[in-house]
């Protein structure tokens, strides 16, 4: 059987630039994915499946193919990664505070409920903290105004983004959190988010949070009623 090394040069990840539109940044980014799409088929192609069914040879051809599939799946969500980090890098560059880009998925009873998207804004911590009611934890005390203007940043900077550019983070969020726990929607299914933000040395990482929900049966012993 012969194995095939992939080549771990990536397109390039582009990069938003100053003057540069969101919706040509946008087509950049589609143009991106489509070229490592590309090159990954030429340089991996899936393995043709020529001996008779049933045999051994078929299932090794089999396995072969759903393995160039799995590996090239693996390195397109590896570099659609880098291309939602690189859609968090513009936004800190233009957005004042900025702290981070964030990504909700929710799925159960085998349906997907997309994806919700927030820009998080950095808030000045205030001068003081009050306690709500007697032996509650102590809490930053924001001022309405404040957490409405707060409020207001957010949705602003969201809302740079075009329609194309969260339709295109919609689906390859879903797919970059599927890829990583397939299955998650199914029967009581699961949920959890992606999140672009500088880590400690100011590098700008993605993370990806995930929860699933379990379903439990409990067993009572048998009762005599009659």
């Amino acid at each position: 059987m012969t194995t095939t090394t992939i080549n771990p040069t990536t397109t390039p990840v582009p990069v938003k630039t100053e003057g540069q539109t969101w919706d040509a940044f946008t087509e950049a980014i589609k143009s991106a994915v489509e070229a490592e799409e590309a090159r990954l088929i030429a340089e991996y192609p899936t393995p043709a499946i020529t001996a008779e069914r049933g045999t051994t040879e078929w299932s090794e051809q089999y396995f072969s193919q759903r393995r160039a599939s799995d590996d090239r799946n693996e390195i397109i969500s590896r570099y659609t990664a880098k291309l939602i980090v690189s859609v968090g890098e513009a936004l800190d560059a233009l957005v004042p505070n900025f702290d981070a880009l964030r990504v909700e998925y929710e799925g159960s009873g085998d349906q997907g409920e997309g994806c919700t998207f927030d820009v998080d804004i950095k808030r000045e911590p205030p001068t003081n903290t009050v306690v709500p009611f007697e032996g509650a934890k102590p809490r930053l005390a924001y001022t309405n105004d404040e957490n409405q203007a707060w409020l207001q940043a957010s949705s602003d900077a969201l809302a740079l983004l075009p329609d194309d550019l969260t339709e295109w983070l919609d689906e390859t969020c879903w797919a970059l959190a599927y890829s990583i726990h397939p299955g998650f929607e199914i029967d009581a299914g699961g949920f959890g988010n992606i999140t672009v933000q500088r880590n400690a040395d100011g590098e700008m990482k993605l993370t990806l949070t995930h929860a699933d929900r379990i379903e439990s049966v409990e067993e009572y012993a048998p009762q005599e009623l009659a």
